[in-house]
C-alpha cells in the first residue's frame, strides 16, 4: 500500500504580513521541504508554491505541494486627528477610522466613529483595530496631548477675550467674542 498525505494549513484566509504554518503527518522518517527545512511543519509568509518530499516508515517516498496566495491587507487609518494635536481637558475628541470593514476602538467600542471626553492632562493614545473584507487585521494609533485650558479673562474692554492654555509653553490661543469687532489687532 502507498501512503499519501496532504499539506494542512489549518487556516483558509491568508493575510499579507502574517505567517502561517504548513504541516504534514508527523510520523514520517524524513522531511525535505522546497524551502530547505527538514521538519514536519514550516512557517511561511509569502505567495508561492511549497512542496515536501518525505520518506515513510517503509522507506517509501511520498510528496505533496500547495500553492498559497496571501491577501493584501487594507490598512486602517485615523482620518480626522493629527498626531500630537493639542486638546483641552474636558473637551470631547471625535475620531473617525477608515480603510477597513469593521473597527474596534480601545479594545471595547465597535464602529468607525469614536468619541471620548478628555479628563486627564498629558499624552493620550487612541488605538483602533480593524478587519478588512478578507478578515485581515490592521491597527492604527494616534497620540494627542491634553492640556489645562483654564483661561485668563481680562477686565474691560477685553472682557470677551479668552487666552489659553494657562500656563503656556510659548504657544497659546486667543478667542475674542466681540460682536462688533472692537479689537482691530493684538500685538
Amino acid at each position: 500500500s502507498i501512503n499519501t498525505f496532504e499539506i494542512n494549513t489549518g487556516n483558509q484566509t491568508f493575510c499579507e504580513g502574517t505567517a502561517i504554518f504548513l504541516q504534514c503527518a508527523s510520523n514520517l522518517q524524513e522531511y525535505n521541504w522546497s524551502t530547505g527545512e527538514t521538519t514536519s511543519s514550516i512557517s511561511v509568509s509569502e505567495n508561492g508554491s511549497y512542496s515536501i518530499d518525505a520518506i515513510d516508515q517503509n522507506g517509501c517516498s511520498i510528496s505533496s505541494e500547495i500553492t498559497l496566495s496571501f491577501n493584501q491587507t487594507d490598512q486602517v487609518t485615523i482620518d480626522n486627528v493629527e498626531e500630537n494635536a493639542i486638546y483641552c481637558r474636558n473637551e470631547v475628541i471625535e475620531l473617525l477610522a477608515s480603510g477597513a470593514d469593521t473597527y474596534v476602538w480601545q479594545n471595547a467600542v465597535a464602529g468607525a466613529d469614536y468619541s471620548q471626553t478628555l479628563l486627564v492632562n498629558g499624552m493620550q493614545t487612541f488605538t483602533v483595530n480593524a478587519l478588512d473584507a478578507n478578515d485581515c487585521p490592521s491597527t492604527a494609533t494616534v497620540t494627542v496631548e491634553v492640556v489645562d485650558c483654564s483661561s485668563i479673562e481680562e477686565s474691560n474692554p477685553l472682557s470677551d477675550v479668552v487666552i489659553f492654555p494657562n500656563p503656556t509653553n510659548g504657544n497659546f490661543v486667543i478667542y475674542h467674542k466681540s460682536a462688533d469687532n472692537d479689537i482691530k489687532s493684538i500685538k
